[in-house]
C-alpha cells in the first residue's frame, strides 16, 4: 500500500473535510474564549489550556473521522466495501489504521512536549531573558509614594507604608509587571510630569495618591493614570476609620488589578493590629536610612509591634533585616543568628513569602548550608522570579557561573533600575571577572544613590589599585571608617601596588582574619607570592567552610598567582560545591 492509496482513503472517508471543519470550529472557540476570559479576568493559563486541548482533540477527531461517518444523520460506524480479491484491501485498510493512529499519537505527544517546554518552571536556565514581553510591558504599573497631607505633616512613614503594601500585593500577580519600591519611591518630592516618570520607569500606568490622617480618622485619595497621555482611568476617595486601613488597601489593589485586566489573586492584604502596624511602618522608615541609629531605634519599634501581634510575617522579615544592619554597624556577633531566626519565623507564618525565602537562602549560603539554600532559593523563584530582591539574593548561590550572576543582576536592574544594592553587588561581580573599569562604574553609580557606607571606600580603593591609580586608591583607603574593612583593603591595595613593606603588614594584622576568615589571609599571601602560606590558609578555609571561599574562589583576581597550580585545582575539586540551581528566569 502506497501513500497515494492512503490519501485516496482520506478523501473517500471525508477525513480532510472533517479536519477543515475542526480547524474552523477551533478558531471560533479560541476567539470567543479570548473575549470572555478577558471580560471575566480569567487567568491566561486557562486560555492556554483551551488551545492545547483543541490541538490534542484534533488527533482524536481525525481518528473518529476515519472510523465513522459523521454527517447530518448522526455518527455511524463506517462499513468497508466487500472485495473479491484475497483480502488485499483489508490488509491495506489495516495498514492505513496503523499510519493514522501513529500520526495522531505523534501529534498529541508533540503538542504536549511543546506545551511543557513553553510552561514557566520554578528554576534558572542558561537563557536569561533580556527584556519583557509586550503583554508584561502593557500591564506595567508603578505605585508612587502617597503624599502625606496630615495637618502636622508627621505621617510620611504611614503614607509610604500604605502605598508600599498596595505595591507588594500587586507584585504577587504574575500577570502584572510592578515597578519596585526603590525605583517608584525615588520620585518622592520631585515635581515631574507623569509621562516622564512613566518613561523613566518603563511603566504604562501610574498609581498615585495622598493620605490624610487625624487621630483615628483616615482619608485616602487614589488615582490610576495612563502614563502615555495622562488620562485618569480611575479615581476614588476613601473616608474611613484607621481600623479599616487594610480593607482600603485591599480595595485599591483589586480595583487597579481589574482596570489592568489581570486576574484577581483571590486573597486579601494581610491584616494586623493598627497600633502594631503603625510601629511596623515607623520601624520600616528607619530601616531605610541604613544608619546605626536607625537600626537600633527600628529594632525597638519592631519589638513593640511584635509584642502586640507576633503573627505578622512582614514584621518578622523587617526584624531580620534590622538585626542584619545591627551586625554591620555595631559588630554585634549575636545579631546574625537573631536575623536568621526572624527570617525563619517569617516564612513559617507566611509560606508564600518569596522575599523572606530569598533572605533566608542568603543566610544559608553564608552558613554554607547549601541544601537549605537550594530549597529556599528555588521556593522564592517559584513564588516570584520577577522580584529584584529575590534575584539579587539568588545570585549569591555559589554554583551559579559568574557570567550568569552578572546577567541575573542585570535583570534585577531592569526590574528595579534605581535600587542601589543591585549596582554594588554587580560591581563585585565585575571585580571577580577582572573587569575593573566596569566594576568602578557600577560602584560609582551605586554611590550616586547611596552615601558611602561600611566597606565602600575600601572596595573603591581596591578597584582603583587594580586600575593602577595609586594616589586615588590610597586616598580612598584613608577615608574608610570601618576598621575591619580598612585593615583588609589597605593590605590588599599595598600588595597590588607593590608598596614597600606590604608583606609585613600581613604578619602584623593576620590575627584579625586567622580564625573566622582564613580565606582573606590566603588572598593576601597569594598576591604576595607566598604560595605555601596561601595554600595553608586555603586548606584552613576549606575545613571551616569559609563563606568567602565559596563566594569567590572560582573567579578571584587575587588568586591569579596560584590558580594554575595543581594544588589549587585539587582544592576546588574537594570543595563541596552545591548542586546547580535550575534557573529559568523567563521575562514577565
Amino acid at each position: 500500500m502506497g501513500w497515494v492509496s492512503f490519501f485516496r482513503d482520506l478523501k473517500s472517508r471525508n477525513v480532510l473535510k472533517a479536519a477543515l471543519a475542526y480547524v474552523i470550529f477551533s478558531w471560533v472557540t479560541i476567539q470567543v474564549a479570548t473575549i470572555l476570559f478577558t471580560i471575566f479576568n480569567v487567568s491566561q493559563f486557562w486560555l492556554q489550556f483551551v488551545v492545547i486541548m483543541l490541538i490534542v482533540g484534533l488527533g482524536v477527531w481525525l481518528v473518529l473521522s476515519w472510523h465513522f461517518d459523521i454527517g447530518a444523520t448522526g455518527i455511524r460506524l463506517r462499513r468497508l466495501p466487500e472485495n473479491p480479491e484475497t483480502g488485499s484491501v483489508a490488509k491495506a485498510s489495516k495498514a492505513n489504521y496503523i499510519i493514522l493512529w501513529t500520526f495522531s499519537l505523534l501529534f498529541v505527544i508533540i503538542s504536549l512536549v511543546i506545551y511543557a517546554k513553553m510552561r514557566p518552571t520554578d528554576g534558572i536556565s542558561k537563557n536569561i531573558e533580556a527584556g519583557y514581553s509586550n503583554a508584561a510591558v502593557e500591564k506595567s504599573v508603578a505605585v508612587l509614594a502617597f503624599l502625606d497631607l496630615s495637618p502636622a505633616k508627621d505621617n510620611e512613614y504611614f503614607s509610604d507604608g500604605i502605598s508600599e503594601e498596595i505595591l507588594n500585593y500587586l507584585s504577587k500577580n504574575n500577570e502584572l509587571r510592578v515597578i519596585s519600591r526603590t525605583s517608584s519611591f525615588s520620585f518622592k518630592g520631585k515635581n515631574m510630569d507623569i509621562k516622564t516618570i512613566g518613561e523613566q520607569l518603563n511603566a504604562n500606568y501610574i498609581l498615585e495618591g495622598s493620605v490624610r490622617r487625624a487621630d483615628s480618622n483616615l482619608r485616602i485619595t487614589v488615582q490610576l493614570i495612563r502614563a502615555s497621555d495622562g488620562v485618569h482611568l480611575w479615581s476614588e476617595t476613601y473616608s474611613r476609620k484607621m481600623a479599616d486601613v487594610f480593607a482600603i488597601q485591599d480595595e485599591i489593589a483589586k480595583e487597579v488589578t481589574y482596570k489592568l485586566q489581570a486576574s484577581l489573586l483571590g486573597e486579601k492584604i494581610e491584616k494586623t493590629d493598627v497600633k502594631a502596624y503603625t510601629a511596623y511602618l515607623q520601624a520600616k522608615s528607619l530601616a531605610l536610612r541604613y544608619t546605626k541609629e536607625g537600626a537600633e531605634t527600628g529594632l525597638t519599634l519592631i519589638d513593640q509591634s511584635l509584642a502586640i501581634d507576633s503573627a505578622y510575617a512582614p514584621a518578622w522579615l523587617l526584624k531580620s533585616k534590622l538585626h542584619f544592619q545591627d551586625r554591620v554597624y555595631s559588630n554585634n556577633l549575636n545579631a546574625l543568628a537573631e536575623s536568621q531566626r526572624a527570617a525563619q519565623k517569617a516564612v513559617t507564618l507566611d509560606p508564600e513569602y518569596a522575599e523572606a525565602y530569598a533572605w533566608l537562602g542568603r543566610f544559608n549560603v553564608i552558613n554554607s548550608n547549601f541544601p537549605a539554600a537550594y530549597s529556599n532559593f528555588q521556593k522564592a523563584l517559584s513564588l516570584n522570579a520577577e522580584n529584584s530582591v529575590v534575584l539579587r539574593n539568588v545570585s549569591t548561590y555559589p554554583s551559579i557561573a559568574l557570567e550568569d550572576r552578572i546577567e541575573i543582576l542585570k535583570k534585577a536592574q531592569r526590574i528595579d533600575p534605581l535600587d542601589p544594592s543591585n549596582y554594588r553587588l554587580l560591581s563585585i561581580y565585575y571585580f571577580f571577572q577582572s573587569n575593573f573599569q566596569e566594576a568602578l562604574e557600577s560602584l560609582d553609580t551605586y554611590l550616586v544613590y547611596q552615601p558611602f557606607g561600611n566597606g565602600d571606600h575600601g572596595l573603591r580603593g581596591e578597584i582603583l589599585a587594580w586600575l593602577g591609580c595609586k594616589d586615588e586608591a590610597i586616598i580612598e583607603i584613608e577615608q574608610e571608617e570601618d576598621a575591619f574593612s580598612k585593615t583588609y583593603s589597605s593590605i590588599m591595595v599595598s600588595l597590588v601596588l607593590n608598596l614597600e613593606n606590604a608583606a609585613l603588614e600581613i604578619e602584623g594584622q593576620k590575627e584579625i582574619f586567622e580564625d573566622d576568615q582564613p580565606y582573606l589571609l590566603a588572598q593576601m599571601y597569594a598576591v604576595a607570592g607566598n604560595k605555601e602560606r596561601a595554600f595553608h590558609y586555603l586548606e584552613k578555609a576549606l575545613n571551616v567552610s569559609d563563606y568567602d571561599m565559596y563566594f569567590q574562589m572560582q573567579s578571584d583576581p587575587y588568586m591569579s598567582n596560584i590558580k594554575d597550580e595543581e594544588r589549587f585545582k585539587g582544592i576546588l575539586k574537594r570543595m563541596k560545591i552545591p548542586k546547580t540551581l535550575v534557573l529559568h528566569l523567563n521575562a514577565a
